[in-house]
């Protein structure tokens, strides 16, 4: 039977994959094309004693956290070669064993002999988004829902979930089907969530959500210090504000001290009427 032939996409990447490895070598070290397959091939590490190891390299193109948990258990290291691999898809990645590398730069690679090991992070978000439309993970609706579910306990439906968050029912719904793609929860079609991987999901929120970039924000100078200014915003009138940030940090753990103070208010101004002589607006 005639060999079928080996996609030049294939090809293509099995050998930027290469080169990125070889690219990352310190001196003296190689990286190289051992064999050549339909999905991939092998490759060889070469120490500069002269000591090698052979790793299989599998290439997809297009890997979905689905893809990933379908793959079975690696029989030895195995690295899988995309354009671009999501964190989720990493981190499933990673728990089943495989190592990876990506064309942005996401490497984890692992070479028990000879003993080296590549690892660089790259591009969190596609450079190169499918044209298919999908779901965007962003914006304040998302945003209360993601925090919602990593927040309280399941089970829940699509109805609890909208009307806590004040939302439409079929963009929840829609929501939810994004992120149970993404297997950052578990729920049967139409069903309730009925389990949810928060540690995971609260890292889908950090790729999307930036505190001063998400928010309308203002910037104050406060004169006696951001603890003297906490102080009289406590003692004032100001009502339904938080902290977040260092200050917020610091009672629990504190890693140096805090000097900036980072506070939630729907009526800054009013705040900085009530607190004029400790603080001025910054320009």
């Amino acid at each position: 039977m005639a060999r079928k032939p080996v996609l030049q996409a294939t090809r293509r990447l099995f050998a930027a994959t290469v080169e990125s490895l070889d690219s990352l070598a310190p001196p003296d070290w190689h990286v190289e094309i051992a064999r050549r397959s339909d999905d991939g091939g092998t490759i060889r590490v070469v120490s500069p004693d002269d000591v090698t190891g052979e790793l299989v390299v599998l290439v997809r193109r297009d890997l979905t956290p689905r893809d990933v948990v379908a793959l079975p258990e690696p029989e030895a290291t195995t690295i899988i070669a995309g354009e671009w691999l999501s964190p989720r898809s990493r981190e499933l990645l990673a728990k089943i064993g495989y190592d990876y590398v990506d064309q942005t730069g996401n490497v984890s690679v692992v070479v028990n002999r000879p003993g080296i090991v590549f690892r660089t992070e790259g591009a969190q978000r596609d450079p190169s988004p499918p044209s298919v439309t999908r779901l965007n993970i962003r914006g304040p609706r998302a945003w209360a829902l993601l925090r919602t579910l990593a927040e309280v306990q399941p089970p829940y439906g699509v109805s609890a979930l909208a009307n806590a968050i004040d939302a439409d029912a079929g963009y929840v719904s829609r929501l939810l089907s994004a992120l149970a793609d993404e297997l950052l929860i578990s729920r049967v079609p139409r069903g309730p969530v009925e389990q949810v991987e928060w540690e995971p999901l609260l890292r889908q929120l950090t790729t999307s959500y930036s505190l001063l970039d998400s928010n309308q924000t203002t910037s104050w100078v406060a004169s006696a210090r951001p603890e003297q200014f906490l102080e009289d915003l406590a003692a004032s009138n100001t009502k339904r504000w938080a902290i977040t940030g260092s200050f917020a940090a610091s009672p629990l753990v504190s890693v140096a001290a805090p000097e900036i103070a980072v506070v939630y208010r729907s009526e800054e101004r009013r705040v900085g009427k009530e607190c004029r002589s400790r603080w001025s607006p910054y320009h």
